[in-house]
């Protein structure tokens, strides 16, 4: 028997007698040293079993002197550059299973480890949750004993890398971080021995360190002990991913790094669609929590990952998340992609899956972007640009982007780029990051499908407060996951009764998914069947001016955004100027008869209908005044705050960090048009209602007058 029919015998023993699923078994797997695994069976992300075809002859028979092999010992230092804990030999005939020891000898192991062993079964599944708990518990001790020694931000990320580098065979880091400067000599005689071995951001990050005189070398040693006597390499991924994010979002990061949030992270690779064998590049790693996924999927070894860290400490940290897989580790440079002088890559250099995740908010300035004014981009468009340069002819780019830039028609040449390079598909994610009002969406790009006018938009957020490694444990998150599949595989997805996706042709150049999600919900409501009319052409559409609020208390009440509520306007006191500051923008006034809407605050979109008076109106205020006799202005006020209006009328709102109405976009909104004598009767309806809830109103506040009475009666001491 060859060693091809060995491997294909062994790939049978695991999925037919050992019940191991095909998809978890990878063949030829490649170290970060370049030697070639024949199998190994990945498990929650990480490589569990090693599996050799070797010839047995001349194996000792004592079974007691199998340890000692030099054979058997050259797999077991595999097996444990890799992170596996158990490894098979065999011939196709004999299977030898050992478990692997760091310490010593492998032990030999008198039955194999089936796949519900592994999955189910067994004293390592009894004594996971005490292993989670003791390591949680040191984790927490060494984060404390960080605060009360006042460590730099950086000093966690040294600990955790030197800590797991140790653990998977490599001492030169515990050593240099104990050792200081005395220790140069021995990490350079460190990289003679093992010219694979990778120090990431390791040297950068404790000289900065260093620099910061807060850390002395004793700190290292005893936190390092402390994390000797914990399990944190033997968690699986998925057991001690979740450890390490306690400390990431306790603990400040002054290089200003965002870290994904888990789910999406999980979609974004989900939506990738990587397949064994594709080269994947992810652009701005972060903190990792990307990469992270993408090895939690299983399908990607990291000798065909490349990540960007733009510093130091964030490279680091991307290697603390790859090291809880095993000893390898992807291809990771510091610095920032877009200002590589590199040649045009070659065909071998290109990736097949491309990542995009850039910081927000930032300008990018390169010789590359001279055709621009100024030279300069959004860094969303910039990184866009770059990985164009980077990806395969059949490749896809899976990248998150602020709405603001989606939404925005001023915006046309990020929009053009995308529609121009075969945009499949845009997902809006909404405020992904806690604690933060920067909504997102991501799109897919992809040069294998065939180009189309029509584009997949989706409604994929997370509204739970706890994070989730798997997003399709997400309400909706399956559904969208499952027909953009569909999609992609060119099926007709039809109309979406749940309303969380829809298939549209982009127009006026919006791409935010917003819009067409609004329409596709509008078709279902009852309203549909009257026919529709946009805003400007039943009404003069115009903005108010700059007033601001008097320092002092001013002679002229002005209606600002905080005073509109739906068909009510409550005037702020504080919404009072000077009659010279008036006196600038005299267009700036509506008049009875007129509708005023916010454009601005809690209440966006909120329009109500000026009954009496005359009133000035700052810029963040539309004034929309009736001339079409199709439409009764106190009809048009209840349309707008209706749900089939005010849903397709926030969608169109754009703002990365603070939404806002726009002018033209409100032009374009739909409005439904019955018969007049139909909004006469939603227009008395509406009237009758609110005049019940003011007779409750007023009845409330005499019940409160009196009870008000009764208690200042009683407090006198008047009781009869």
């Amino acid at each position: 028997m060859n060693e091809n029919q060995a491997v294909q015998r062994i790939h049978a023993y695991l999925t037919h007698e050992l019940g191991y699923p095909t998809e978890l078994i990878q063949r030829e797997y490649q170290t970060s040293r370049n030697a070639r695994l024949d199998l190994v069976v990945m498990l929650d992300g990480r490589i569990r079993i090693v599996c050799e075809a070797k010839r047995l002859d001349n194996l000792p028979r004592d079974s007691r002197l199998l340890p000692f092999d030099a054979l058997i010992r050259q797999i077991q230092f595999a097996a444990i550059e890799v992170g596996a804990r158990f490894f098979l030999v065999s011939d196709g005939q004999q299977m030898l299973w050992f478990e692997t020891d760091e310490s010593g000898r492998p032990l030999r192991l008198a039955t194999p480890k089936t796949y519900r062993d592994m999955v189910y079964g067994g004293s390592d599944s009894q004594s996971r949750a005490s292993r989670i708990a003791g390591v949680r518990r040191t984790l927490r001790n060494i984060l404390e004993l960080s605060r009360q020694q006042r460590w730099s931000p950086e000093a966690l990320a040294l600990i955790f890398y030197a800590h797991l580098q140790r653990r998977r065979g490599r001492e030169m880091f515990c050593d240099l971080l104990v050792g200081g400067s005395h220790s140069q000599a021995a990490l350079a005689a460190a990289r003679s021995e093992w010219p694979g071995a990778s120090d990431t951001g390791f040297e950068e990050t404790l000289a900065f360190v260093a620099r910061q005189d807060l850390t002395p070398p004793r700190a290292y040693e005893e936190a390092l002990d402390l994390l000797n006597t914990s399990a944190l390499d033997k968690l699986a991924p998925a057991d001690a991913l979740p450890l390490l994010d306690e400390i990431l979002s306790r603990y400040p990061k002054s290089s200003g790094a965002t870290r994904l949030p888990r789910w999406t992270a999980d979609l974004l690779v989900r939506l990738a669609d990587i397949e064994p064998g594709d080269r994947v590049l992810d652009l701005h790693c972060g903190l990792g929590n990307l990469s992270a996924a993408v090895r939690l999927a299983g399908t990607t070894p990291p000798s065909h990952m490349v990540l960007f860290a733009r510093h130091a400490t964030d490279a680091m940290w991307a290697c603390v998340q790859q090291l809880v897989f095993g000893a390898d580790l992807p291809s990771i440079s510091i610095g920032d992609p877009l200002k590589s002088t590199r040649p045009p890559y070659r065909q071998e250099d290109l990736s097949d899956r491309i990542f995009v995740a850039p910081p927000f908010g930032l300008t990018v300035r390169h010789e590359r972007f001279s055709d621009r004014q100024g030279g300069v981009l959004s860094s969303p468009e910039a990184y866009i640009h770059h990985a164009l340069t980077r990806l395969s002819p059949t490749g896809r780019i899976v990248a998150l982007l602020p709405n603001g830039p989606l939404g925005n028609p001023d915006r046309s040449q990020l929009q053009e780029l995308l529609l121009r390079n075969g945009l499949q598909a845009v997902l809006d994610v909404g405020t992904f990051q806690p604690d933060s009002g920067v909504a997102a969406s991501v799109v897919v790009l992809d040069k294998s499908a065939p180009s189309r006018d029509v584009l997949f938009f989706a409604k994929a957020q997370n509204r739970q407060k706890q994070d989730s490694f798997d997003c399709t444990s997400l309400p909706g998150l399956p559904h969208v996951l499952e027909r953009f599949r569909s999609w992609m595989q060119n099926y007709d997805v039809g109309d979406d009764d749940l309303g969380l996706t829809a298939t549209a042709t982009p127009a006026q150049g919006v791409l935010s998914a917003g819009p067409y999600l609004a329409r596709q919900a509008q078709r279902q409501l009852p309203l549909a069947s009257f026919k529709h009319h946009s805003l400007e052409s039943l009404a003069l559409v115009t903005k108010g001016g700059a007033i601001r609020r008097s320092k002092d208390a001013g002679d002229v009440v002005f209606i600002g955004p905080g005073a509109i509520r739906p068909l009510e306007i409550q005037l702020d006191p504080m919404d009072r100027a000077d009659d010279a500051e008036v006196q600038q923008y005299p267009k700036a006034v509506a008049n009875e008869g007129d509708i005023v809407m916010n454009g601005l605050s809690t209440y966006l979109g909120a329009a109500a209908l000026i009954e009496s008076g005359r009133f000035p109106i700052n810029r963040h205020i539309f004034r929309i005044r009736v001339y079409n006799a199709l439409v009764l202005p106190e009809y048009l006020a209840i349309a707008i705050n209706s749900r089939y209006v005010h849903e397709a009328l926030i969608a169109r709102a754009g703002g990365s960090v603070m939404t806002m109405l726009r002018l033209e976009a409100l032009k374009q909104v739909l409005i439904p048009v019955p018969p007049q004598n139909i909004q006469a009767e939603i227009v008395r309806r509406v009237a009758f209602a609110k005049e019940e809830r003011d007779v409750v109103e007023r009845s409330l506040q005499q019940k409160e007058q009196a009870l008000s009475v009764l208690v200042r009666d009683l407090d006198l001491g008047e009781t009869v």
